[in-house]
């Protein structure tokens, strides 16, 4: 991993918007996030339980500071910090991130 930080997403996106969101976050999103100082590398892994994104970070306040943007800007939202990982999850329902990460680890097997 480069850096000392870092983001993880997953999410579902619904298979008749999927080629628009590869669009999006492919011309706009991760080009974007890559923009930020401190931001060193991004990365997307697709597969049936949906997509994981890992956005890789020079150093907890590059992290630490999108997670609060992230906090402030989007009520339902819901970032979680690992304990002595300096990573940082973010998502909106927890239940349903458990069931996509279980399923995503049980596709790499």
């Amino acid at each position: 991993m480069l850096g000392n930080a870092a983001v993880a997403i997953w999410c579902e996106v619904a298979p008749d918007v999927h080629a628009e969101f590869d669009d999006w976050q492919a011309r706009e999103h991760m080009p974007e996030r890559l923009s930020i100082p401190g931001f060193l590398r991004g990365s997307r892994w697709v597969g049936e339980a949906g997509y994981f994104m890992l956005y890789e970070a020079k150093d907890e306040a590059t992290t630490g500071a999108q997670a609060k943007a992230l906090e402030s800007g989007v009520p339902s939202a819901r970032v979680v910090r690992l304990p002595h990982a300096n990573h940082y999850v973010f998502f909106s329902n927890e239940a349903d991130v458990l069931r996509e990460i279980n399923a995503f680890l049980a596709n790499l097997r």
